[in-house]
């Protein structure tokens, strides 16, 4: 067993030292770095502000046959090059994990002012929530918050 001196424990609050330096270092670059290329909060640049759900303004109006709008089960479950592919329809993915109904309703008034879709594809699980943040109550109507009745 080694008996650590004054000099081994001074070396290794040294290195210790260094290693927090470093990180505190990495920490502030990436932070800097993505402030750089994230656009400023509330940007309307491009009309990108709620991508992906959001892309819909870059798209040229009234030209989306089949919009798909939900939570994240839409979101990974919905492929608009696929209905393409097979069908010739062209279609627009506005899922979003954890989209709330409410989100959805808002979502889809924004949509309709700039498109009108053949169909709408609408993932019902957003009408149960079940676990976690989304156990929580929105009013489909109003968007009032209400704590679930226990």
């Amino acid at each position: 067993m080694e008996i650590q001196t004054s000099e081994t424990r001074t070396a290794r609050l040294k290195n210790i030292a260094k290693c927090v330096v470093f990180l505190c270092i990495c920490v502030v670059i990436l932070t800097i770095l993505s402030n750089v290329f994230t656009p400023p909060a509330g940007s309307t640049s491009g009309h990108m502000q709620d991508m992906p759900s959001g892309g819909f303004y870059a798209e040229p109006e009234n030209t989306i046959d089949v919009i798909g709008i939900g939570n994240s089960n839409m979101a990974n479950g919905f492929s608009p090059m696929e209905l393409w592919k097979q069908y010739g329809y062209t279609g627009y993915n506005c899922g979003v994990a954890a989209q709330i109904v409410f989100n959805s309703y808002t979502t889809l008034s924004e949509v309709f002012a700039r498109q009108q879709p053949k169909a709408v594809i609408v993932d019902a699980d957003g009408f149960f929530p079940t676990s976690g943040h989304m156990n929580t109550f929105y009013s489909f109507t109003n968007g009032l918050w209400r704590e679930p009745s226990r």
